[in-house]
């Protein structure tokens, strides 16, 4: 949108200030753009969503009464990443899963229940430090299940919550933050150098923007999202967003019980099987999490680094490694197996 003339918007909506989709378009200009369109005769035509609920999942409608748009998009414009509502993901939604586990975990025996949340704080704390290929020391276990059993708490989600969590998971005490990043990170392979890097996160002016989103996205119990939903894309926001040095993914994957358990619909000390989740799509779905950070590296990639970012390497060191070009390439898609899409930041 920030590549498209004002004027040309301008005059196609004088055209047919009607059209839904030219209204869409000029929400959209103005958005990307942070300025009116001006001269133009008032918006017609009835309110219109900016995402089709019947393609989509979609949260509660915000009204723009100047081009007569309603934006229901899962988050907010700072980070609005859509899920395609396939057939798949529509019978889990009719499914109604946490119900069904609400239902299960009261129909078990007191004991039962105990010794099985027992085990499972074990095996998500394991999983989550194994995903990473981390050897925890027995602190750092009994510090990530004391976390664990803080998702339920009605803590609101800031910077500075953030911040003590990861110090509480960080397994490099050099490692500990105490606020968001303000250099750039990078995840690698075991290639050498530059050579190695498969995903180069968002630089942190941008990156501050984006974890705006995700805080307000997972702060909102009344978003209209499905809360499993909201769970998932608020946890994949915070892996894209890295804003910690150590410690994203066992605190993204946090955010997914922290995000679940605001709903109220699970009874307080359970825990979900995140990890054993996360680990079973590895093995099973070939574009999970990961291979979506590494689709969005590729595209940049494959469209001349020289344009949008920059890498540089003495020998096997890897000494300036950051992401050029305006700030709208932060948009990409991508489809699993299941046919369900994708897409991060909607500017």
């Amino acid at each position: 949108m920030k590549h498209i003339d004002g004027y040309q918007v301008g005059r196609a909506f004088l055209g047919s200030p009607s059209s839904a989709y030219l209204r869409q378009i000029a929400y959209l200009w103005e958005l990307a753009n942070q300025k009116e369109l001006g001269d133009l005769p008032v918006a017609s035509g009835p309110y219109s969503p900016l995402f089709d609920p019947q393609k989509f999942v979609t949260g509660k409608a915000r009204r723009n009464a100047r081009w007569r748009v309603d934006f229901n998009g899962n988050g907010s414009t700072d980070y609005c990443p859509t899920v395609r509502r396939t057939p798949e993901l529509q019978s889990l939604l009719d499914s109604n899963i946490l119900e069904q586990a609400n239902a299960f975990v009261f129909s078990l025996d007191k004991d039962v229940l105990d010794r099985a949340v027992k085990w499972a704080y074990l095996s998500e704390t394991q999983g989550s430090f194994a995903i990473e290929n981390e050897t925890p020391t027995s602190s750092k276990s009994e510090a990530f299940a004391a976390l664990l059993a803080r998702a339920s708490e009605p803590e609101v989600i800031t910077e500075a919550y953030l911040v003590a969590l990861q110090n509480l998971t960080a397994t490099n005490p050099m490692d500990t933050a105490v606020e968001f990043r303000h250099k750039q990170n990078w995840l690698r392979n075991s290639l050498p150098g530059a050579l190695g890097v498969t995903y180069l996160p968002p630089p942190p002016d941008l990156m501050m923007s984006v974890m705006d989103g995700v805080m307000a996205l997972v702060n909102d119990a009344d978003s209209g999202v499905d809360h499993l939903v909201r769970g998932a894309i608020a946890s994949f926001g915070f892996v894209f967003a890295h804003p910690f040095m150590d410690g994203n993914g066992r605190l993204s994957r946090f955010l997914s019980h922290k995000t679940v358990f605001s709903s109220g619909l699970l009874p307080d000390g359970l825990v979900l099987p995140v990890s054993i989740a996360n680990e079973a799509q590895r093995k099973t779905v070939p574009s999970g999490a990961a291979k979506l950070l590494e689709t969005c590296s590729k595209l940049l990639a494959d469209n001349g680094y020289r344009r949008f970012s920059d890498r540089r390497q003495i020998h096997w060191r890897p000494i300036h490694l950051s992401l050029l070009g305006c700030d709208s390439v932060r948009h990409f898609r991508a489809e699993n197996g299941q046919g369900i899409t994708q897409s991060g930041l909607a500017q």
